[in-house]
C-alpha cells in the first residue's frame, strides 16, 4: 500500500517540559481495495521531566476517516500516558497505558480498547526513544 501524509507540528519546550500539537491529512491507497481511505486528524503530546532520568508523557489523537470504495466512516479517538526511565546512557524503558475508541458506521470495526505497553530500547548513541519514536 501507499500512504501519503501531510502534517504540521509545532514543538515547544520550557525547562523540564515540552509539548507538541498539530493537524495532519493522510491518504492511504491499497490499490483498489475497500480499505482505501482519506483521513484528517489532530495530535497533541506533552512530556514532563520529573528528573534527568524519569519522565511522564501524555498524548491525545483524534481522527476522522472516510473510506473511498465503501460506505464507511470512522471517528477515532485515543489518549495515553507513558512513564519513561533512562537507567543508563544507552538503555531506556517506557511503560504506557492508552485508551482507544473507534466509532465506525461498520459495526464489525467499531471498538473500544485499553492497551498496556512496555518498550525497552538500547541506543549506542544514547538517544531517547520518547523523542525519536513519536
Amino acid at each position: 500500500h501507499v500512504a501519503n501524509t501531510f502534517s504540521i507540528r509545532y514543538n515547544r519546550g520550557f525547562g523540564a517540559h515540552d509539548w507538541s500539537a498539530g493537524p495532519y491529512l493522510r491518504r492511504v491507497d491499497y490499490f483498489s481495495s475497500i480499505y482505501d481511505q482519506k483521513q484528517h486528524g489532530l495530535r497533541l503530546a506533552f512530556r514532563f521531566a520529573l528528573s534527568p532520568s524519569l519522565g511522564v508523557a501524555l498524548q491525545a489523537t483524534g481522527a476522522e476517516s472516510e473510506y473511498t470504495a465503501v460506505d464507511r466512516e470512522d471517528s477515532y479517538r485515543a489518549a495515553g500516558l507513558d512513564l519513561d526511565s533512562r537507567f543508563s546512557r544507552q538503555w531506556w524503558v517506557v511503560a504506557g497505558f492508552s485508551y482507544r475508541d473507534n466509532d465506525s458506521t461498520d459495526p464489525a470495526v467499531d471498538f473500544t480498547e485499553n492497551v498496556v505497553t512496555l518498550f525497552l530500547s538500547y541506543s549506542p548513541g544514547g538517544r531517547s526513544p520518547s523523542r525519536s519514536a513519536r
